[in-house]
């Protein structure tokens, strides 16, 4: 089963990357004594992370393990999104209001933060660590094209430098302005509600 599964590895391993997946766990005592060399190979060649799940290991126990793993999770994500909201709402009172935010914002996102006129010209920024990164990037004829979507239309742009978000700013469905926020490759649940917080509070 090993020798005629060695082509198929690569595969597999290129579709759990493409869903998502960041590890693979294997486990061993079974059909495998040890990860099969061509999988280790693919793993590493990928980024995937790999692990062994011993033989004795109960199917159960790894499940318990990873539910207490995610709720400690939720509850850092909801501890820091809180922490991110103040911020950004004590960043707004400031006289620069605007900077402020984008700033804090930026911070937040480990990345960086600039706001845009309609038209797409730049008004604030870019601030953060990946400024550079994020004035390097063309998003003048993105925001052209939201222009033409609706008064809420909204855009997320995926390339090497990681993840961008773009949001409309205005009240009332007017949109004056849009946020650009560069993040990680994939904004969490935390880092999405922070963008939203920085558009109500720049509006």
């Amino acid at each position: 089963q090993t020798e005629g599964w060695n082509g198929h590895w690569q595969r597999y391993v290129d579709r759990l990357v493409g869903a998502g997946v960041v590890a693979v766990g294997i486990g061993t005592g079974l059909t495998y004594e040890e990860p099969p060399p061509a999988l280790v190979t693919a793993c590493r060649s990928a980024g995937l992370n790999l692990f062994d799940v011993p033989r004795r290991t109960p199917f159960v126990a790894v499940s318990h393990r990873i539910s207490e793993l995610l709720v400690q999770q939720e509850a850092f994500a909801a501890r820091r999104a809180l922490t991110a909201q103040r911020k950004l709402t004590a960043a707004a009172a400031q006289p620069d209001g605007a900077t402020g935010v984008l700033e804090a914002l930026a911070e937040f996102l480990d990345g960086a933060a600039e706001l845009r006129s309609a038209e797409g010209q730049i008004l604030v920024g870019p601030v953060g660590q990946l400024a550079r990164d994020l004035a390097a990037i063309d998003l003048a004829a993105e925001i052209q094209a939201l222009r033409q979507s609706g008064p809420r239309g909204a855009s997320t742009l995926s390339n090497p430098e990681g993840t961008v978000v773009i949001q409309p700013v205005g009240i009332g469905g007017r949109r004056r302005a849009f946020l650009a926020a560069l993040g990680a490759q994939r904004f969490s649940e935390g880092e999405r509600s922070a963008v939203t917080t920085a558009v109500a509070l720049l509006a």
